[in-house]
């Protein structure tokens, strides 16, 4: 997992707003192209793989590893504001 330069940004200060420590990545389900995959503000549990990013600490749920292994976290910008946005999940449905 790759994390850029803006959304590296974007999460510092949401961690700061948040008081959190880091993000978590974690299995959300699965469908027909296999597991989805979600982002939280949360603190690595017990068998989590624990990395740090471009400076930001990230947690891995296990199952979550090798699905987020290609996928890059970005920074998306609408007239609605800003989000993250993840890129590089297979599309497939």
């Amino acid at each position: 997992m790759q994390i850029t330069d803006e959304a590296k940004v974007f999460l510092t200060d949401m961690l700061k707003e948040h008081n959190a420590q880091g993000i978590k990545v974690y299995v959300t389900g699965g469908g027909c192209c296999g597991p989805a995959i979600g982002l939280a503000l949360d603190a690595p549990e017990k068998g989590d793989i624990v990395k740090e990013i471009n400076g930001i600490q990230t947690a891995f749920e296990k199952e979550a590893h090798e699905t987020a292994s290609g996928i890059t976290l970005d920074l998306n910008t609408t007239e609605e504001g800003k989000g993250l946005i993840i890129k590089g999940m297979d599309q497939c449905c």
